[in-house]
Parts: C-alpha cells; structure tokens; sequence
C-alpha cells in the first residue's frame, strides 16, 4: 500500500541553530467574504415582492425570530457554518426543485461555493435541531439568483457533486413539509489537483504554524535564547508531479532570514534523489534523505529526513505537513547529549538526536522553482 492514503499520518525533519545554542548555554566552548445579504433564490419566474435579498437580519420580518449575527454566505473548501431557516434571512421563495420530487415549503437558507473549485465537493448538514427535516439542494449557479431548474443533485444530509473550476454553485438547505431549524453546514472537497496547480512552485514553511514535537524541550529552550525558528524558513519545491504513476519528485532549500526568498548561498537538496516520492490525490511522501544543515561555518548532516504533507485543492499551499529527520552531532561535545535524548545514528556518523514537527502549513512563495545550488 501507497504511504498516501486518506489514513496517511505525516513525520517530520530539521533543525535549527539551538544544537549549538544548547551547547553554549550549558557552557561549552565549542564551534480560508461575508456577504452583505443572502444569495437570491427564486422559482424560475420570481416576482419582485418575492426577493428575500430584502431581508435585513437585524430585523424581526414578522414571520421569523431575528438573530444578532448572520453567517457567512460564500464558502469555500473547509468551510463550516452554523445558520438557522427560521431566522430572518431565511425565505421562502421556493417549495420543490427541479432535480427532486420532494415537499420543499419550508424556509431555506442559501450558501454560495466560490468558483475555483476542481474535483469532488460535498455538502453536509449536522447538528439539526430537533426533529427539524432538513435537506441539501445543490444548484449551477447561472446568474445572480439561484433557480429551483438549476438543480442539480439532491441529499437529505450530504449532497455531493463533481465541480468545474470556472463555475459557482448555490447550497440550499430547506425544510420538507415546512420545517425549520438551525444546523451545521461544512463544504468538503477532494481536490482534483493537475500537474500544472503544483509543478514549478515553491513553498515556504510557517514555523509559527509547526509543532516541535522532537526534541519536546526545544521550542522553549530556544525562546528563553531569544531564537526565533520562524527567521528560518524551509523551502519545498516539487519538480515532477506524475499523477498517472502516482509520483513526486521534490527538492527543498533554505530561505534568507527572516523571509521566503530563496538563500542563494546555502545548497539545495533532491529529496527524490534516490527514488521517487508517492503522490496520491493531493498527499504526498518523500524521503528517506540525506541533507545538510548550514549553521554558522558548519553543515551539520541530517540522516533519513522524510517530509509527508496535503496540497490544498489549488495547489497554494501545502497543510498538515510532518517532517522527521535524524540530526547528526557528531564532533560536538557529548555534553549535548545531557540536554537532549541522543542515539547511535542510522548510517554514517556516531550521535544522533530526532527532530520531528508536525502540523506544518507551507505557502507559495510566488517566485517560481527553486534554483538548484550545490
């Protein structure tokens, strides 16, 4: 089996400064657009009285309970929303839909799904208060209100569809036989990503957004030193993407400090070099590697470093990132060793420590691949 898989869990890599900051310290002298108003929904021929783009939320209508704040109606991949159909930007201007033959008379409430968007989406309701009948009603969004004729799948709790990157979509939510009541909506997605959406790009990492998992005492060692990781950012470029063979081949380099540009002067490293990474519906893996690490006048090895992570559906950013690697200290003093947990290395080299981050989000730099330096 792929290490790709829905079930995949990610390890992680790298290290900073702090080996040798630790060394010091202990005295060693050594080198995701709220929209104004609800999207307009109508039967095929709405009459102007009908427009429940009128409807204020801040306003009791008479008809339904009006709620302090209104949801955002335009969502997106991984968007969640909780919404009532008996608050005041509910209506109710439509009872059936074309793609249907379903009672629809109660109050809906409309959601709009950014064009963008390439693969499978799906539409989920939890959370539905009460005995409340609620349904999804998925609609091609062809103008500036949605059409009961648009419709085109149907779901009592999940509606999913095949979406085109260049349309938009409306998400009904509607009462069977007059209900009402609050829910939660989330919009899913499983990205249809090409090669083009990740070839050529390189992304940065957000040390902000990792969690230093190995060694555990790192993160705090390194902000009584003042150090601050998030000057030194990773950089990940994937080369190859080959999606019918299910591969990926991906180099990483180093940032100047404090920035995402590229450091010209410190060595790219082909984590594919000795074999290709696996690539599965946006998750990737690459790795085992040996790489370097250039601190100060040194370039500290780093054995078997691995890098698994999820590509956004448009290829923007890399999430859920783990990096794992084997940091060598050979040739520093074995003091460092009282401050982390150290092992016999996996290859060359007699001292190693683990370093392994996860949850890591990485962005498109916007500068292009990266520029292979040896």
């Amino acid at each position: 089996m792929s290490r790709c898989s829905n079930q995949i869990r990610f390890k992680p890599l790298l290290l900073i400064p702090a080996i040798w900051l630790a060394a010091c310290e202990i005295g060693l002298d050594t080198y995701g657009t709220v929209g104004e108003k609800h999207p307009e929904i109508a039967d095929d021929e709405p009459s102007a009285s009908d427009d429940p783009g009128s409807s204020d939320p801040s306003e009791d209508d008479g008809n339904y309970p009006a709620d302090t704040e209104q949801p955002e109606f335009v969502l997106s991949c991984g968007d969640e929303v909780v919404a009532n159909t008996a608050a005041a930007y509910g209506t109710e201007s439509i009872d059936d839909y074309g793609c249907a033959g379903r009672d629809a008379s109660g109050a809906e409430v409309v959601f709009e799904v950014d064009a963008g968007l390439r693969g499978m989406l799906t539409a989920r309701l939890t959370e539905v208060e009460g005995d409340a009948d609620l349904d999804i009603y998925v609609l091609s969004k062809n103008g500036p209100r949605a059409s009961s004729a648009a419709c085109i799948k149907y779901g009592d709790t999940e509606a999913s569809w095949e979406a085109s990157e260049d349309l938009s979509y409306y998400v009904v939510v509607d009462g069977h036989h007059g209900d009402v009541g609050s829910f939660t909506l989330d919009i899913g997605c499983e990205a249809t990503l090409l090669e083009d959406d990740i070839e050529g790009r390189t992304y940065c990492l957000d040390w902000n957004t990792a969690t230093i998992t190995e060694p555990p005492q790192l993160t705090e060692m390194m902000a009584e030193m003042g150090f601050d990781l998030a000057d030194y950012a990773l950089l990940l470029s994937a080369t190859s993407v080959d999606i019918q063979a299910s591969a990926v081949s991906m180099t990483m380099g180093y940032a100047e400090t404090g920035s995402c540009v590229q450091n010209l002067s410190a060595p790219t490293y082909d984590l594919t070099d000795d074999s290709d990474g696996d690539y599965y519906k946006g998750q990737f893996a690459v790795g085992p590697a040996e790489i370097g690490l250039p601190v100060m006048d040194l370039n500290i090895p780093i054995h078997d470093v691995e890098v698994q992570g999820q590509f956004i559906h448009d290829g923007s950013q890399i999430v859920d990132t783990e990096i794992r690697g084997e940091i060598d200290l050979t040739g520093f003093p074995s003091a460092v060793c009282e401050v982390f947990s150290c092992h016999p290395c996996p290859s060359e080299g007699e001292t190693c420590m683990t370093f392994a981050a996860d949850s890591a989000v990485l962005t498109d730099n916007g500068q292009g691949p990266l520029v292979p330096v040896h």
